[in-house]
């Protein structure tokens, strides 16, 4: 009889350089493509990263207060979703941490949450990386003010594709909701 054996990994690993849970410890970036060629997109340095993020949590602070209406709820996702991707504190999962903390305030203001669906997804990634390229470098001498850059043009292009995606969650809820009328009906 031949026995199969399987081997489970017991032992934690841990790499001092890219931390589970904690701030970044190396420099860390992007690959762009920029006219046909690629450029590399240094995201700021790890020294600076504990000094941004608290000017990042002044200003998740700050936007706790009520949001009166559906674009003031877009601006707000949008101000969190771009300046934590733009600090990008942690080694690997950025981009899902920032989708998913920028919609707390929506939440605790009863907006649905913003949904970035699939087939827009790539749309999404350049529309980002054509920010982060263009916005000033973030650092420890960047202000509150200046944590998100407001006259950058790819800004205003990220605001209107949120926007646009903000459709989702309210399609979603639709067809949940007519799937329960279904049900309830049968």
């Amino acid at each position: 009889m031949k026995k199969n054996f399987f081997y489970i990994q017991t032992q934690v690993l841990i790499d001092s350089e890219k931390p589970n849970g904690a701030y970044k410890r190396v420099l860390n970036g992007s690959w762009h493509k920029v006219n046909g060629k690629s450029e590399f997109f240094a995201y700021p340095h790890p020294d600076d990263t504990k000094y941004l993020m608290n000017l990042w949590f002044k200003t998740f602070g700050q936007i706790g207060k009520e949001i009166k209406s559906g674009k003031e709820a877009i601006k707000v996702y949008a101000d969190m979703h771009l300046s934590f991707t733009l600090i990008h504190p942690f080694w690997d999962g950025n981009g899902r941490l920032a989708r998913l903390v920028s919609n707390l305030p929506l939440l605790k203001n009863d907006y649905l949450p913003m949904i970035i669906s699939i087939e827009n997804r790539r749309e999404y990634i350049e529309l980002l990386s054509s920010y982060q390229r263009t916005t000033k470098e973030l650092n420890a001498e960047t202000s509150l003010e200046n944590l998100i850059d407001y006259e950058n043009e790819n800004y205003l292009k990220l605001l209107d594709f949120f926007e646009k995606e903000s459709e989702n969650s309210e399609e979603l809820l639709n067809a949940l909701d007519r799937g329960k009328r279904k049900i309830e009906k049968s």
